[in-house]
C-alpha cells in the first residue's frame, strides 16, 4: 500500500514506518506538505497527526475532503478531547497515541485487503 504520513516528530514516524515496514510510507512534516503530496499522487492511506506545523491536521483533512471522499483517512493524536472534531473533519478512524503496534497494523492491514 502506499501510505502518506503527516508527521512533524521524527521519532514516531520513525515508529509507524518501522510497523509497517512492508508498506510504501511517504512522510510530510507539515500539513502544507501533505497536501502538495497527496494531490502529486495517489495514496491508499493517509495517516494524519493533529498537530503540525503550517497547517493543522484539521484543515489538511477539510482540505483532502473537499476533493476527495474515498480516500481513508486516520489520525494519530495524544490529544483525546478532540476525537469529535477529527470526525467531524472527515476522518475515518481515531488512535490515539501512544501508537500501539497491533492497533495501527490490524487498521492498515483491513484497508489493505479492501484495496485488493
Amino acid at each position: 500500500m502506499k501510505i502518506l504520513y503527516a508527521e512533524d516528530n521524527n521519532i514516531d514516524y520513525l515508529l509507524v514506518k518501522s510497523i509497517l515496514k512492508e508498506h510504501q510510507v511517504t512522510r510530510a512534516t507539515n500539513g502544507k506538505e501533505a497536501l502538495d503530496l497527496f494531490y502529486q499522487g495517489r495514496f491508499d492511506l493517509v495517516l494524519m497527526n493533529l498537530s503540525m506545523p503550517v497547517l493543522d491536521g484539521l484543515k489538511t483533512t477539510e482540505s483532502i475532503r473537499e476533493l476527495d471522499k474515498s480516500t481513508p483517512i486516520y489520525m494519530i493524536t495524544s490529544q483525546y478531547l478532540k476525537q469529535q472534531e477529527a470526525y467531524n473533519s472527515g476522518i475515518d478512524e481515531f488512535i490515539v497515541k501512544p501508537i500501539i503496534n497491533g492497533q495501527i497494523k490490524t487498521l492498515v492491514d483491513k484497508i489493505n485487503q479492501e484495496v485488493k
